[in-house]
């Protein structure tokens, strides 16, 4: 194949980076890109890359930070 892309955002990362290396395939064309699909898996760095480009987003922290928050609020976990 020219080109790959996935279904859905539940293939690791990393699995993918390692499968492209196996068969020496050029991770560039993997679409989305492999470093789009790590950001989605993680949801904080999913809202932080919202907040950086302006998209409108829930304010998300850590864990640990989560007073920071106040409540009500929503805890959700940050993979799966």
């Amino acid at each position: 194949s020219d080109y790959i892309t996935f279904e859905n955002e539940f293939l690791p990362a990393e699995t993918l980076r390692e499968a492209c290396r196996l068969a020496n395939f050029d991770p560039a064309r993997v679409t989305p890109s492999i470093d789009s699909l790590q950001v989605i898996q993680d949801k904080l760095l999913q809202r932080e890359a919202y907040q950086a480009s302006g998209v409108p987003s829930p304010k998300a922290v850590q864990a640990s930070d989560a007073d920071q928050l106040g409540f009500p609020c929503v805890l959700k976990a940050r993979f799966g």
